[in-house]
């Protein structure tokens, strides 16, 4: 992800769900703060986790198929936290799905080095 300074573990078990993390992301000169709670993780082919910050509450889910080739199911669902976040997502709809695809495309390359 571009931009990632630090994910810290804030409660709960590392991995674990009902865990809770602070990600740290800077993008430009400005620090953004998100808070994520892992909802269910099936290890290696499972995760789903929320992510919200100030202006966004996200949730994703992650499946991950595959022996010599990776194949990665996403779904994700982001919401606005006032009617002007609610307003730029529904514009910028297009560059945030090809944005996530970017980065699903990063992570199925480090899938597959191990």
């Amino acid at each position: 992800m571009d931009g990632f300074e630090s994910l810290t573990l804030k409660n709960g078990e590392l991995l674990a769900n009902g865990s809770t993390y602070e990600i740290v992301i800077t993008d430009d000169g400005h620090r953004m703060i998100m808070n994520e709670k892992i909802i269910e993780v099936n290890a290696p082919t499972k995760v789903t986790y929320e992510l919200n910050n100030d202006v966004l509450k996200s949730e994703f889910s992650f499946s991950f198929e595959g022996t010599t080739s990776t194949k990665i199911t996403s779904k994700y669902k982001i919401t606005g936290n006032n009617v002007l976040w609610k307003s730029i997502l529904f514009l910028s709809k297009s560059y945030m799905t090809g944005e996530a695809q970017k980065q699903l495309a990063g992570l199925k390359k480090v899938i597959e080095k191990q």
